[in-house]
C-alpha cells in the first residue's frame, strides 16, 4: 500500500515473525517499523484519508484485524474483527472497510474516520465462503475494492468443479457492462 509517497510492507523477522515497515519514496534508505511486537502483523492497508492504518496481527492467538492511527503509534488502536480476520482492505470512500473472517466469509464494516476516535459499526456479512480468499496460508490479500466501491472477488475453481487442480491461466473481461447490453439487446 502507497499513501503520500510512503510504501507500506511487512517483512520476516529474524525470529521467523511478521512486522509492518514504512520507507518513504524520496528516502528509500530510511525504513522504519511501523509495528514491531513479538506477534505477526501483516497486510497493512492504510486508509484513503491517510490517517489509519489497518493490519492483521496474531496478538490475540490467531489473526484478526485491527486498526490504528497511521502516524501517531498505537494510541487507539481497536480490533475490528469478531471471529478471526485477514486481508483487510478500506473502501476507496473511507466509509467502509473489508476482511475475511474464519470461515472465508467477505465481512464489512462502516466506518466513520473524520476524526477521533474512530467510529466502528458492527461487522456484516457480504459474501459466502464460496467466494475464493486464498489457499490454506495465503498471505496476501485475494481481492481489490475499485475506484467504485465494487471490488473484484475470485470464485474458487477447485469447489465450484468438484475439486482438482487450479487453472494455470485467469481471463479477465473489460468492459462488460457493454458486452452485456449488447447481449441484452441495448437495455
Amino acid at each position: 500500500m502507497s499513501v503520500s509517497g510512503q510504501i507500506v510492507y511487512w517483512q520476516v523477522t529474524n525470529s521467523g515473525d511478521l512486522d509492518l515497515m514504512t520507507v518513504d519514496i524520496a528516502q528509500p534508505h530510511q525504513v522504519r517499523a511501523l509495528i514491531s511486537t513479538t506477534a505477526s502483523e501483516r497486510n497493512g492497508d492504510v486508509s484513503p484519508d491517510g490517517a489509519w492504518l489497518a493490519y492483521e496481527s496474531t496478538e490475540s492467538g490467531r489473526y484478526e484485524v485491527y486498526v490504528r492511527p497511521f502516524r501517531t503509534g498505537t494510541e487507539g488502536r481497536m480490533q475490528i474483527s469478531t471471529s478471526g480476520g485477514k486481508q483487510p482492505r478500506w473502501a476507496p470512500s473511507g466509509r467502509e472497510f473489508f476482511y475475511f473472517n474464519d470461515e472465508g466469509e467477505l465481512m464489512v464494516v462502516s466506518m466513520q474516520t473524520g476524526g477521533s476516535p474512530l467510529k466502528v459499526g458492527t461487522p456484516s456479512k457480504v459474501l459466502d465462503a464460496k467466494y475464493f480468499a486464498g489457499e490454506p496460508g495465503t498471505n496476501a490479500r485475494t481481492y481489490d475494492v475499485a475506484p467504485d466501491g465494487r471490488f473484484l472477488m475470485i470464485k474458487n475453481p477447485a469447489e465450484s468443479s468438484g475439486g482438482g487442480d487450479l487453472p494455470d491461466h485467469l481471463v479477465v473481461v473489460g468492459n462488460w457492462r457493454e458486452e452485456l447490453k449488447a447481449r441484452l439487446g441495448g437495455q
